[in-house]
């Protein structure tokens, strides 16, 4: 049986983590805009800070000069915010309390399942490239 190690070299896995990371960037603009309101609240309210600082951070995934450990905090951190909010917004009295929230859910959804791509991707591939102080 092939193992997961074997099936993707650290050249195929640079560009998959990337494009994973640019997916997971573009799925979090279109939550971000269908939360329209509802994110400047959240921001107001403190809730969505975490959110947006994780998005923020996630930047980091997109260039060359992120170490092995970095890439996996960023992701195993976006794929816990990510099942959370899923739960949250997928849950029934989240949606009773929220209206409808369906839409957000999915999107969490598809954010939690590009994750642990994501974190597999990272994982599957040890070329560790020093943080850049």
């Amino acid at each position: 049986m092939m193992s997961l190690r074997s099936s993707f070299s650290a050249s195929e896995a640079k560009p998959l983590g990337r494009w994973l990371a640019l997916t997971q960037q573009l799925k979090d603009l279109l939550s971000m805009a269908l939360l329209g309101f509802a994110l400047l609240f959240g921001v107001l309210v403190g809730i969505a800070i975490p959110g947006l600082v994780l998005f923020f951070v996630r930047w980091r995934l997109l260039g060359t000069t992120t170490s092995h450990a970095t890439r996996n905090t960023i992701w195993l951190l976006t794929l816990l915010h990510e099942l959370v909010w899923a739960a949250v917004f997928l849950s029934e009295s989240g949606a009773s309390e929220m209206g409808d929230t369906t839409s957000l859910g999915y999107s969490y959804a598809l954010g939690v399942v590009v994750s642990i791509c994501g974190l597999a991707a990272t994982i599957t591939t040890k070329t560790d490239v020093p943080d850049a102080a």
